[in-house]
């Protein structure tokens, strides 16, 4: 191909393309209790300037096991949370080195609990006594 088009260039171009990242785990799911969590990392079309959101690609999936044992499905899910939150901050800088400085990475999971601790918005319930 190279020989045919001698003058061939490859041109990159900053889009609006945003980072995604969606947490998931699997509660007690592995020999002594242990639990395993995944976070799959993509971009995809910033919302707030188009109307059409299509994934892209893949920049990491990852999947582990979570080393200490939690009592709890949100507790479980928080620390997933968390790692893949750590995880994004290099992906995030390398991003704005490259001229693509990034919107704050949107965080999805599956759990009401896990997320409104996450985002401090905690209600406690009365008790009935």
């Amino acid at each position: 191909h190279v020989h045919t088009h001698q003058n061939a260039h490859i041109r990159f171009h900053a889009s609006d393309m945003c980072l995604h990242i969606d947490s998931d785990t699997a509660y007690l799911v592995l020999p002594k209790s242990r639990s395993r969590m995944a976070g799959h990392y993509f971009l995809r079309d910033n919302p707030n300037t188009t109307v059409k959101i299509a994934p892209n690609r893949p920049i990491l999936t990852e999947c582990r096991t979570i080393r200490h044992v939690v009592s709890s499905s949100a507790e479980a899910k928080t620390s997933a949370l968390f790692h893949n939150a750590q995880t994004a901050v290099p992906i995030r800088y390398l991003h704005h080195k490259l001229g693509h400085p990034q919107l704050p990475a949107p965080l999805k999971t599956d759990n009401a609990t896990a997320n409104a601790f996450v985002h401090q918005d905690m209600r406690h319930k009365k008790s009935k006594a």
